[in-house]
């Protein structure tokens, strides 16, 4: 079975709606929110940034909210794009700054990065990609009069229709290598799959089994080629095993009022 066969999956295609002519007009609190985002992962990069690196097994395994403490304690392991994820997920959602996990996969290989949602002045919503491996906080699309926001989808556009993006401000740290160029964005050139997760995947197999058994999907999938079998057999399979525990116990239930 294909590891993504019980997930409802969604075309790509169908998300590649970046508007360059349209700036994103962000409202008052959303350049408030930008500002407790940017500090949040500026912190993380000037005391993490010179780590970045093969994780170990032990850093790979570690929960989410204990990493940033344990690596700061500890400045000879590395961390790569997961465990920076992790990191920042952790202190945007101890911050309740809405944020979510993403995942993209390709023939170039696999990347995870956490976006923020920010608020334009119309209410709707607008999801902005943090890259640290990059050693960029959030990447941005730059005419002469306006900047926008970058999220998944609007990288993906941009390297499917040859827009430049590879130029962007990053936050140099003259104890260890850095430039100037979106080394990551291979990773977004023809992708296979993306993930945007609803809540953040668990690494003990049992628990991601079991979240891919529930009802309401975990993540959301993209794929280049969507098919939804596995996920409606999946729902078929949990309805009858419900309506087949609630047989039983309404069975139960009489068997035992007829004894009485």
């Amino acid at each position: 079975m294909a590891k993504d066969s019980l997930d409802y999956q969604r075309p790509i295609a169908e998300k590649l709606v970046f508007n360059p002519n349209r700036p994103d007009n962000l409202s008052e609190d959303a350049f408030q929110k930008m500002g407790d985002v940017l500090n949040i992962g500026m912190n993380i990069l000037e005391h993490l940034q010179c780590q970045t690196g093969a994780p170990s097994s032990k850093i790979e395994s570690m929960q989410a909210c204990d990493l940033k403490e344990y690596l700061w304690q500890h400045p000879q392991d590395s961390l790569w794009c997961e465990q920076y994820a992790k990191i920042l997920w952790c202190d945007f959602k101890n911050r309740q700054i809405e944020a979510r996990y993403v995942a993209v996969s390709g023939e170039n290989g696999n990347h995870s990065f956490v976006e923020c949602a920010f608020t334009s002045d119309n209410g709707s919503k607008i999801w902005a990609s943090l890259q640290p491996t990059s050693s960029i906080l959030i990447p941005l699309f730059r005419t002469e009069n306006y900047t926008k926001v970058l999220n998944v989808f609007d990288i993906i556009y941009c390297q499917k229709t040859n827009i430049d993006i590879g130029k962007q401000k990053h936050l140099s740290n003259e104890d260890c290598q850095t430039n100037t160029i979106f080394k990551d964005l291979k990773y977004f050139k023809n992708l296979e799959q993306v993930y945007i997760y609803r809540t953040f995947p668990k690494t003990n197999r049992v628990y991601k089994l079991i979240q891919k058994l529930q009802a309401i999907p975990y993540r959301t999938v993209y794929t280049a080629h969507p098919s939804n079998w596995g996920f409606y057999i999946k729902i078929l399979i949990v309805y009858l095993l419900f309506m087949g525990s609630l047989l039983v116990f309404l069975i139960k239930k009489i068997l035992w009022i007829l004894k009485m």
